[in-house]
């Protein structure tokens, strides 16, 4: 058996394209996580929509528009800044990627000019380079439908 024997591979370093897309998606995930933080704190007056003098007919209506809307924005706000601390965390970037595509087919039809909005949240998933990890996943065992090593459970 030689001296460079495949028992202690070594692992192959990380080169500066790989370094640079990291930094590539954290300088798109971040300033994208601190709009939505702002857009979160623009929502945070929702509840007290009814309590202004000026209250017209549909204001209960707006209240709680504002509230789901303000919701979304929070959660799109600590997905995108957890996923710019630590890249991979794959069940996030495949929720932010449900929300996406459910967004832009509930709303851009009614709404064109919410693409503009939409972008933001794609322009990091568009950066994201660990998509082999997100299609890698198994989502029953992810799910608790089977168990790792027997049969579904029913």
């Amino acid at each position: 058996m030689s001296t460079a024997s495949s028992e202690n591979p070594v692992a192959k370093p990380q080169g500066t394209a790989h370094r640079v897309r990291v930094i590539i998606f954290r300088v798109v995930a971040a300033p994208a996580g601190l709009f939505f933080v702002v857009a979160v704190v623009l929502m945070a007056s929702a509840p007290g929509v009814l309590l202004q003098p000026d209250q017209d007919v549909r204001s209960e209506p707006n209240r709680w528009f504002l509230t789901v809307a303000g919701s979304v924005d929070a959660i799109t706000a600590g997905v995108l800044l957890a996923l710019a601390r630590r890249l991979r965390r794959t069940l996030l970037v495949l929720e932010l990627a449900g929300a996406v595509i459910l967004a832009g087919a509930i709303i851009l039809p009614f709404q064109p000019t919410f693409a503009a909005i939409l972008a933001i949240g794609v322009v990091p998933l568009i950066a994201y380079q660990y998509w082999r990890d997100v299609r890698m996943l198994h989502m029953p065992r992810l799910a608790g439908i089977c168990r790792p090593n027997g049969p579904a459970l029913d």
